[in-house]
């Protein structure tokens, strides 16, 4: 049987779950590092995610190999506009708040690499 746990704080996590493993803090980046480009560069899928005023939105993104974004510099990625349901969902929250998260997944890799 499993014992419960409530947690309701930072402190209560790091109890539970202890300290970040060393390569997983040695895995992030304040740009796109040669490992990261070439990853990006054999993505056809990513979800995007967004806050708005009021809502949260992640939506899926994919594409043929090469047209799913535009690395423009190691820390500029534009993602071209496809029209989809017109809900506008995710542009709808960045014109409130510019913040995003990319998640890009690779088949049969059991890694993602996080933007």
């Amino acid at each position: 049987m499993y014992e419960q746990s409530v947690v309701k704080t930072e402190a209560d996590l790091d109890a539970l779950y202890g300290k970040p493993k060393p390569a997983s803090l040695g895995k992030e980046a304040d740009h796109l590092n040669p490992v990261y480009q070439a990853w990006l560069e054999r993505s056809t899928f990513m979800s995007i995610a967004s806050i708005g005023s009021g809502s949260m939105d992640c939506s899926p993104r994919g594409d043929k190999l090469g047209q799913l974004f535009r690395v423009l510099n190691n820390k500029t990625i534009a993602i071209p506009d496809r029209r989809g349901n017109n809900r506008l969902d995710t542009l709808r929250n960045i014109v409130n708040d510019s913040r995003v998260a990319l998640l890009f997944l690779l088949p049969g890799v059991n890694e993602c690499l996080r933007i």
